[in-house]
């Protein structure tokens, strides 16, 4: 479809798309058109994480943050996590540029308007003249900042840019069930092992390769040797998630970790990585677990913020720091194999001639599955639930196995 179509052969093409198993063209990786609708239709109108809660962890720490072009920054406020638009109500500057702790306002540093932490104006000083701080015109009741609609989960920061989305806890209820995580308290960041890659890509190419197990034997070959692509299976969420899971974890055959764990005993070999849309990768491990932060720059670009986290009975201490380093190194290594393909993908899809694609159910059917779940949003009307527009499958497709010709169990 050309970049001039209209609303109506956009919304045809995206019907073709969710009636098929071929995904997006080109045209929807490399063009800025396609990406600016994804921006104001899809993105901005879905619950987005932009942080972690730790980028606020107390009383008057102010964290700011771009998303999607639109400054924003997270206050904490007392026990309240809050966001806002970084914007001053007077001359719209910038209120604030670099991560600071213990403060008790926020000061526009243009003609020094003064907020508190709960966003309300409190000073406009000589707004009406030389040391006359008040305008007797002006309602200052409406001059506070503009609140985001936010929340916080797993030890990360969402927001609703539209205020339009669903409620959160519906929202993020079936992820929480799926993927079952440690409560906060026993979740404990490594700062020092955080990282921010800049990757040649569109985001969606880096989800789709996330969500696929199919890619090991050619992209990770060390990573295949000890845990093998046929011990993979992928996880279909309906609209929320995708992923994959398995059963052949270990942190001491794969770095030597002799990590405190999350889990008993029973559950250390399993494990699931999750897709939860639209930019959040979570990798909840025995012994560690790591997220990754998608954010979408422009149609071939995206920036990955990666964190790591263990459980927080002493494995932030220093006797465990090598094996810290080791599960780290592990997950990065893995991510820089899979920058290096997604670039490759994203120069490849500026081909004419790429229509789609062929997806292998077997092996992909998490691949396909996000590019319906893109579909169907941007089909919904506002207000409508996207299970109207398409409902899609909430299962676990695994390997079939070679010897029965097993296909497997489905869950």
């Amino acid at each position: 479809m050309q970049t001039g179509s209209t609303a109506q052969d956009l919304s045809a093409h995206l019907r073709s798309l969710i009636n098929s198993d071929v995904g997006f063209p080109g045209e929807w990786f490399t063009n800025e058109h396609f990406f600016d609708i994804e921006r104001e239709r899809l993105l901005k109108r879905s619950w987005l994480c932009i942080g972690l809660s730790s980028d606020v962890p107390k009383h008057g720490c102010i964290h700011p943050v771009d998303t999607l072009n639109v400054p924003l920054v997270m206050v904490r406020d007392s026990s309240t996590l809050r966001v806002f638009h970084n914007v001053c109500s007077h001359r719209g500057s910038r209120l604030v540029n670099e991560p600071c702790s213990g403060r008790v306002r926020l000061v526009c540093p243009y003609h020094g308007w003064t907020y508190s932490l709960d966003g309300a104006l409190k000073k406009s000083p000589h707004v009406a003249g030389a040391s006359i701080h008040e305008h007797s015109g002006w309602n200052t009741q409406l001059l506070g900042l503009v609140p985001v609609r936010s929340a916080e989960w797993g030890g990360h920061v969402f927001v609703d840019l539209s205020s339009q989305a669903e409620t959160f806890e519906s929202w993020i209820e079936p992820v929480a069930e799926r993927l079952a995580l440690p409560p906060n308290s026993r979740i404990a960041r490594d700062a020092q092992l955080a990282q921010a890659v800049d990757v040649a890509t569109n985001w969606k190419i880096i989800v789709e390769n996330f969500v696929e197990s199919y890619h090991l034997p050619w992209v990770h070959q060390e990573l295949n040797k000890i845990n093998p692509m046929e011990r993979h299976y992928q996880i279909l969420g309906g609209h929320r998630y995708l992923g994959q899971g398995g059963d052949n974890y270990s942190g001491q055959q794969m770095y030597g970790s002799n990590l405190p764990t999350f889990y008993p005993e029973a559950d250390r070999s399993r494990y699931e990585a999750i897709y939860v849309f639209p930019n959040l990768i979570l990798g909840p491990f025995a012994d560690f677990m790591f997220s990754i932060i998608i954010q979408p720059q422009s149609a071939g670009k995206s920036r990955e913020r990666i964190e790591f986290f263990f459980a927080s009975d002493g494995a932030l201490e220093p006797e465990y720091a090598v094996s810290r380093e080791q599960a780290a190194k592990f997950i990065l290594d893995v991510n820089r194999e899979d920058v290096a393909i997604v670039e490759t993908v994203q120069r490849g899809r500026t081909s004419p001639v790429f229509n789609g694609g062929h997806f292998s159910l077997p092996q992909e059917a998490t691949s396909l599955q996000f590019h319906k779940m893109i579909a169907a949003r941007l089909l919904a009307e506002p207000g409508q639930s996207v299970d109207e527009v398409l409902r899609l499958p909430t299962q676990d497709i695994r390997h079939r196995t070679i010897a029965t010709g097993d296909r497997g169990s489905n869950t």
